[in-house]
């Protein structure tokens, strides 16, 4: 059995805050940097095609198709991947720092979180926040686990459901924890701008039936907008703060601890692994 060890003052798990929330702010800064730039070129090239003397039918579509070939790509595949991108990145830096936390209060964490160099189950990571803080902490809360779901969506499947079914679920899991209210002042000053969706603009959430409407339906993949990808990222922000302060409240007793589900199922994993 390998009963768990509690540090009795570990100095710089603090510091763990403030190196998140500057890797969020790269995030955040490259992502409206990628949206930006790509708006301004593509913008710049469909001005200079329209500005050229045509032949009388060259209309705007056509300088729309035009630019997207001299640039090499739409602004608006580039805003659809970019923020999936950027969740994604932000997701597994979430993921690793709510690691670093239970870590940095343990003495011995490649047993209790980085088992044989990985990063913990997630099962261990919701046991360890749910029974060994004083303050419960829902790792899951706050929508996490909805852009982990959204997240595995675009890393395995390229954000594209088997099944009507995923994409519903999915689409519950996280219309119903982040806003699609209009833009604010605070956004507009940002430089963001537009309406905030996970599927597209031509596709609407519907709170009433709980499922997404369109006419149109051209894509069925994940396809988030720059402002929903701000509002999730200043969530995930507030969400690791959350998780940050419950420390603050301190640990339940090593007792308690060792006794809790956190310590038996990390030690049900190990013992499987000492006899395969």
């Amino acid at each position: 059995m390998r009963h768990i060890d509690l540090l009795s003052d570990p100095t710089s798990w603090h510091l763990h805050l403030y190196d998140f929330n500057a890797e969020m702010d790269k995030i955040v800064a490259m992502h409206r940097f990628l949206v930006t730039v790509s708006e301004r070129d593509f913008g710049n090239e469909w001005d200079r095609l329209m500005e050229g003397p045509g032949d009388g039918n060259y209309d705007g579509g056509d300088a729309l198709w035009d630019a997207e070939k001299t640039v090499g790509v739409s602004p608006d595949d580039v805003a659809s991947h970019a923020g999936l991108m950027a969740v994604t990145r932000a997701v597994s830096l979430t993921e690793v720092m709510l690691a670093r936390l239970a870590a940095a209060h343990l003495t011995d964490p490649s047993k209790w979180v980085f088992p044989k160099g990985s990063l913990w189950q997630r099962d261990w990571e919701m046991k360890f926040y749910k029974t060994v803080l004083v303050a419960r902490f829902n790792s899951e809360g706050s929508g996490f686990g909805a852009l982990r779901s959204l997240r595995d969506l675009y890393v395995h499947g390229y954000g594209i459901p088997v099944t009507e079914t995923r994409r519903e679920a999915l689409a519950r899991s996280l219309y119903n924890q982040f806003t699609t209210a209009r833009i604010t002042p605070a956004e507009s000053s940002l430089g963001y701008k537009g309406e905030a969706y996970f599927f597209g603009d031509d596709a609407e959430f519907s709170k009433k039936t709980q499922t997404l409407e369109s006419a149109f339906f051209t894509s069925k993949r994940a396809d988030i907008s720059p402002l929903m990808t701000f509002r999730v990222l200043e969530q995930m922000r507030s969400h690791f703060a959350d998780a940050h302060a419950a420390f603050d409240k301190g640990l339940v007793t090593s007792s308690d601890v060792n006794n809790s589900k956190y310590v038996k199922a990390v030690e049900a994993w190990w013992a499987k692994q000492d006899t395969s």
